[in-house]
């Protein structure tokens, strides 16, 4: 029994140190994972550090970037009136030109549309101005210009130049008149205010003619006007309709025929086979066998014409299609006249050289002059002659 007593002691210290070592182990072991977690936390520590470091250095360029925006925003805003005053004037230019470009494309579908464009000229204006129609394009001439017999208005005198085929028997101008566009610029340049302010002064006039314009020829007309001031006149705006027109007439040989009188004036052109020659009336007289047209042939041909004649007709002026409120009656008075008409043959004596003016005289046996109001002719080419090179 105390065996036992001192057995049990001895056993629980045999125990006690098998168990140290193990005790030691444990602890060893817990120590270095301590070590390891205290060394992984400072490694996080040193990384939230750099984080940290880095946030606020991109706070700071953030916030220096947000001054720098409200600085130029301030800038902006000093500026704003300048700029403001700058897009309103751009604006306005570019109204204005949406406004050209308007009035051009009205232009042109205008004269799409018609196939009429306006002509413009005035007091002072030199040289022609075209007249585009549908039947083609006239030339207009201003010339000498007068008061009218009531003193009421003024007379223009135009001369009116038919470089179509067509005999025009029938025209219209109408257009307006009055004071030249503001600081002499052209129409288009105004703006639209001025523009209208300016139209609101022109003042509209139409004229119909019934005045013969064979082809080929210059003719002239007289416009009236209505107003007793020459200051009215420096600007007219008009255009040309052709209400009635007719092709030339033509032979077997295939020349057109020109319809003159004998009071007519200016240059016209007969077409023969050989080419173009250019009758010029100068003159008439009347002498005992009737009377006689002193005329300038122009041959612009290279060869003589050694011999030619002039064919047609003559007689008094044909009835106008105005003068009849019936056109019945009008075909009636036109069939009579054409029994009226009278032919003729004229010899036309000596040469027609080349390159020059040749002057002639035609003679037509009828005492009355009433009868010369309408010479229709055309001219054939008998023999001709070359150089000797």
């Amino acid at each position: 029994m105390r065996f036992l007593f001192i057995a049990c002691p001895i056993t629980a210290g045999l125990l006690l140190c098998s168990c140290l070592p193990v005790k030691d182990k444990t602890s060893s072991q817990l120590l270095d994972q301590i070590a390891r977690l205290e060394d992984r936390l400072a490694e996080a520590e040193h990384q939230v550090t750099e984080r940290e470091v880095a946030a606020r250095e991109s706070a700071t360029l953030l916030k220096e970037r947000l001054e720098r925006l409200e600085e130029q925003a301030a800038q902006g805003q000093a500026a704003s009136g300048g700029v403001q005053e700058g897009v309103a004037r751009q604006l306005e230019l570019t109204q204005a030109q949406l406004m050209e470009f308007q009035g051009a494309i009205n232009s042109l579908l205008e004269l799409t549309h018609t196939g009429q464009s306006w002509v413009r000229f005035g007091l002072g204006y030199a040289g022609h101005a075209v007249a585009r129609t549908p039947h083609g394009s006239f030339l207009i001439e201003l010339g000498a210009q007068e008061v009218s017999k009531d003193g009421k208005g003024h007379v223009l005198r135009l001369r009116i130049g038919n470089s179509t085929s067509l005999t025009v028997h029938k025209f219209k101008l109408s257009g307006h008149f009055g004071a030249p566009p503001p600081e002499g610029k052209p129409s288009t340049e105004l703006s639209h205010d001025a523009q209208a302010a300016w139209e609101s002064t022109l003042r509209p006039f139409e004229q119909s003619f019934s005045t013969p314009l064979p082809n080929a020829s210059w003719n002239e007309v007289e416009l009236t006007l209505p107003t007793s001031r020459l200051a009215d006149l420096r600007f007219i705006r008009l255009r040309m309709e052709v209400e009635r027109a007719s092709l030339p007439e033509s032979s077997d040989t295939g020349t057109e025929r020109l319809r003159i009188s004998l009071t007519s004036k200016g240059g016209f052109i007969l077409h023969t086979d050989h080419g173009s020659i250019i009758m010029a009336v100068q003159g008439h007289r009347k002498v005992e066998t009737g009377y006689e047209m002193d005329v300038r042939f122009g041959n612009p041909l290279g060869l003589t014409v050694t011999r030619c004649t002039l064919q047609g007709r003559f007689g008094p002026e044909p009835p106008k299609a105005d003068d009849f409120a019936d056109f019945e009656k009008y075909r009636f008075a036109l069939a009579q006249w054409h029994q009226r008409l009278r032919p003729f043959e004229i010899e036309v004596a000596g040469e027609l050289l080349p390159f020059s003016w040749n002057p002639k005289t035609l003679r037509f046996r009828t005492q009355d002059p009433a009868e010369l109001a309408f010479i229709e002719c055309q001219m054939f080419v008998k023999n001709v002659s070359l150089r000797q090179p």
